[in-house]
């Protein structure tokens, strides 16, 4: 990801309890005041992050490493920061708590720029989540750290000693992978200081004095991490390409790059967007009457190859259930599949239950898909997405001797009249009305989605200006729009052709890189990944030819700059560590309105 500043300075503190080597032994069910958020709230007080800077932004930083970690089926994960002055500490809570001292926030934001500071949090808070989703809690060992125990204590802990070192490194590496996930530049972790000492045996020797014996040395967890990081570094790559290969709707090719991360971290973000893949295609294997019946909230940028294939004049079918056959149910049932391992892992993640939901609509089980919905709405009741997929699933589920239809036009009719409404819920409420029909009452909705239709997935605006009834053809749908301008600022390193084979000029300077070598050799897609030290930089060669190029880094330009380099209006999609922008042949990944990452793909 972004190449990191030096580690600069030597920590004076341990970062937090969590790091500090004390183990979790497993949870008691006898309880203990301890075990409550109110025992920590009620002793410190908690701080509000709107009264508080540092505050604010560790739960910024959680709220992006909790969007990609495992969870446990029986919790949801909150972040409480308590005023304690004295030491930096972290405890994960039975009740799903995660609890973190204002010492560590202070300490965290030491002579360190916003990046370093984020990192280390996110870090911290990924090895809390991580014991949280194992039920890991080990908080009473915690706060009796500096309390001395006597010898027959620690000789009956013995036999545990081993296993909750383990889980203490596992807990180290899944918040180091976390982390990683979620976009922060974890390198500098194991960067050394000025002294030649990193950042795990600096915090070990100031704390050495209060870990008990079940702790890890440093150099174990150092040396531990520093052989997963240099792993996880290359093995994120592919994961990383993935994203940017399903971005473009190169689904084929990006399971292979998710199915090679998924070796090492089958997490429920690897799994949705495997899931996510065979959904989109199965919808490039769908007749266009089937893909594009509704705007399923779930088809983020809407343009897909299917896009591209000869439309009928008109939509011939009136439900899923009837067009839910042929090849493409092979490739459904295979994102049913992963999609609901996605849920199975995180019962609280939106995204997979909104892929799952589309999918069992396409595969015509409506009732599956309302099923689905149900725990949506428990999580989002007022997710317009989540509502419209339910009304949608609701008319699906119409029989014989049961009608739907009106109660279903009612949920959408009622969630398209708040403001500034999402087009797609627009859209899927005319066709509903078109449907029936109701064609005076379809047109009003129709005509007004042709007034933005500038605004539209293709796919979607070709329905909605063929099926508008304006007397006179609004603008957006008669005046073809001028080529996007294919000059862009970024200076890539290579020819941005993508029509010819790696050139000797390109060799030469790909030489210079670091290269990871992928062969799947039975699925046909071999290549290389180059990567130049110095910025970040990579270079994707499938087959010898320039399939992407990625530009790193924060001199990219902000946000508001890159409308005046696209024609159409650039295209939307929210990740966990960013939003992507996107036009034809190029995206870009912002953060906090700065663009972080620049992509090309040819097409």
């Amino acid at each position: 990801m972004i190449i990191c500043p030096r580690f600069k300075f030597i920590w004076p503190w341990i970062l937090s309890i969590c790091l500090l080597g004390y183990i979790n032994t497993g949870y008691s069910a006898q309880k203990h005041p301890t075990d409550e958020v109110a025992f920590y709230i009620d002793n410190y007080g908690e701080i509000n992050p709107k009264s508080d800077k540092q505050v604010a932004l560790a739960h910024q930083v959680f709220a992006r490493v909790m969007a990609v970690a495992d969870k446990s089926t029986q919790r949801f994960p909150k972040l409480v920061v308590v005023n304690h002055q004295k030491k930096p500490w972290a405890i994960a809570l039975p009740d799903g708590h995660i609890v973190l001292s204002k010492k560590a926030l202070t300490t965290a934001h030491l002579n360190a720029d916003i990046e370093e500071t984020e990192t280390r949090l996110a870090f911290v808070l990924g090895h809390e989540l991580a014991h949280l989703s194992h039920d890991d809690f080990w908080h009473r060992e915690a706060l009796q750290f500096s309390e001395v125990q006597s010898k027959s204590k620690k000789n009956s802990d013995s036999s545990n000693i081993q296993k909750t070192k383990e889980k203490e490194l596992k807990a180290d590496d899944k918040g180091f992978i976390y982390a990683a996930l979620a976009g922060f530049p974890v390198k500098f972790l194991l960067q050394n200081n000025s002294n030649s000492i990193n950042f795990f045996t600096l915090w070990m020797q100031q704390s050495s004095r209060e870990l008990s014996d079940t702790a890890n040395s440093s150099e174990t967890r150092a040396i531990a991490l520093q052989r997963r990081f240099l792993h996880l570094k290359e093995q994120i790559t592919f994961f990383n390409f993935g994203v940017r290969l399903s971005h473009f709707d190169y689904c084929d090719d990006a399971i292979y790059f998710f199915k090679e991360f998924q070796k090492i971290y089958p997490g429920r973000e690897v799994l949705n967007n495997l899931g996510f893949c065979y959904l989109q295609l199965a919808r490039q294997a769908m007749d266009p009457d089937r893909v594009y019946l509704y705007w399923m909230p779930i088809i983020l940028d809407g343009e897909t190859r299917a896009g591209s294939n000869n439309r009928r004049n008109g939509i011939h079918i009136k439900s899923l259930k009837q067009a839910s056959k042929g090849r493409e149910e092979g490739l459904l049932q295979e994102a049913v599949r992963y999609l609901k391992k996605a849920v199975e892992a995180d019962k609280s993640y939106l995204p997979a239950q909104l892929n799952l939901a589309s999918a069992l609509l396409y595969l015509g089980k409506p009732h599956g898909a309302r099923d689905i919905l149900s725990d949506s709405k428990q999580i989002a009741p007022n997710n317009s997405s989540v509502q419209s997929l339910d009304a949608l699933a609701l008319y699906e589920q119409a029989d014989v001797d049961q009608d739907l239809w009106p109660k279903a036009v009612a949920k959408l009719k009622k969630i398209t009249s708040i403001p500034d409404v999402k087009p797609e819920l627009i859209f899927n409420l005319a066709r509903l009305l078109s449907l029936r029909p109701r064609p005076i009452e379809a047109n009003t909705y129709w005509n007004k989605l042709a007034i933005i239709a500038n605004r539209l997935p293709k796919p979607f605006k070709q329905i909605v200006c063929r099926k508008q009834s304006n007397i006179v053809k609004v603008e957006a749908c008669t005046k073809k729009l001028p080529p996007s301008i294919s000059k862009t600022p970024w200076q890539w390193p290579l020819q941005v052709t993508g029509d010819k084979p790696l050139s000797l000029k390109d060799k030469s300077i790909l030489k210079k890189w670091k290269r990871i070598d992928f062969d799947w050799f039975t699925k046909g897609l071999q290549g290389h990944i180059y990567q130049r030290q110095t910025d970040g930089t990579e270079v994707l060669e499938l087959d010898q030819f320039i399939h992407m190029q990625v530009l790193k880094g924060s001199t990219l330009g902000p946000v508001n700059t890159i409308s005046g380099f696209c024609q159409k209006p650039l295209r939307q999609r929210t990740l966990a560590n960013g939003i992507i922008w996107s036009c034809d042949h190029w995206a870009v990944l912002t953060q906090d309105n700065k663009i972080t990452e620049a992509w090309w793909i040819a097409k």
